[in-house]
Order: C-alpha cells, then sequence, then structure tokens
C-alpha cells in the first residue's frame, strides 16, 4: 500500500502557473462559445451555419485536449503552459 502524501499537489512545481493558465482558458472559452454563433449569424450565415460553427469551435477544443499528454511528454510542463496561453489569450 502507498504512503499518503504530505505535501499538497499545489505546491508542486508548475501547478500554480498551469491553474493560473487554465483560469483564463476557461474564461476565453466561456466568453467565446456563446458569441460565435451570433457572430456566424451577423455575417450572412443561417441557423445551420450558426450551429456549425459552433460544432467546429467544440470539437476543435476536444481535439485541443486530446493533444495535452503528448504535449507535456514531448515538450514539458512550462513550454507547454507558455504554448497554451499564448494560444488562449487571444480569444480573452
Amino acid at each position: 500500500m502507498s504512503e499518503r502524501a504530505t505535501e499538497s499537489v499545489l505546491r508542486s512545481p508548475g501547478i500554480p502557473h498551469l491553474l493560473t493558465v487554465m483560469l483564463f482558458c476557461f474564461a476565453g472559452f466561456a466568453l467565446l462559445l456563446p458569441v460565435s454563433p451570433a457572430w456566424a449569424i451577423g455575417g450572412g450565415a443561417d441557423e445551420f451555419g450558426a450551429g456549425l460553427v459552433t460544432a467546429v469551435l467544440m470539437a476543435a477544443t476536444v481535439l485541443a485536449q486530446m493533444c495535452v499528454r503528448t504535449a507535456l511528454r514531448t515538450l514539458g510542463w512550462t513550454p507547454s503552459c507558455r504554448a497554451s496561453a499564448t494560444i488562449c489569450c487571444p480569444s480573452c
């Protein structure tokens, strides 16, 4: 049986930065998701086009989540956090 950890995971190197980046990413995504269909309709799309924009946005999110493990293995924590901040900040 494994021993119980005495130190919090939140004190591990990189975790506070990761949580900060993820907070901004989720905030940006929460702002982007309801606005994107309105943007598509404003650009001349019909209801199907608005739904398609939402579906593509959500599919891209799921695909990005599937790439996280590979990015962490190949790049490491710090470059992965920097890359995610660079990608997510324009949506804020």
